[in-house]
């Protein structure tokens, strides 16, 4: 628990990749949060914690509630939601790399380890026509 750095974190998913445990969490509010993963070589810690997507220059605040897929092809993606008021939760899809064993989720941020949501990109390689 870190109120400071990590206010109101919920909706922890739980990964297990290359040998580390991963916990994938919105934190900060519905409204203005990000994405967190922390990271651990033993399921009961300690962990690193790095944000992974944010607002960054976009106008999609608060990106939400999010997991991580793989397609058949080996394609990582990250689905979560976004609060809008009148038009209630919109669900995105985000492409997700892994950099030195860490989920980079939608386009790089310049001078962070972080990204920020895409606007367009191509569909998943789901290896059907």
């Amino acid at each position: 628990e870190d109120k400071a750095k990590l206010p109101i974190l919920e909706g922890p998913k739980l990964y297990k990749r290359n040998g580390y445990y991963y916990i994938l969490a919105p934190f900060g509010g519905v409204e203005k949060g990000a994405q967190v993963a922390l990271r651990s070589r033993s399921i009961r810690g300690p962990y690193e914690q790095r944000v992974v997507l944010s607002q960054g220059t976009t106008k999609l605040e608060g990106p939400h509630q999010g997991g991580w897929v793989e397609t058949p092809s080996g394609q990582g993606w990250f689905v979560h939601f976004n609060s809008t008021g009148a038009f209630g939760r919109i669900t995105y899809l985000e492409p997700l790399v892994w950099r030195d064993d860490w989920p980079m989720i939608g386009q790089p941020i310049p001078g962070t380890d972080g990204g920020q949501p895409v606007m367009i990109h191509a569909m998943p390689d789901t290896g059907s026509p």
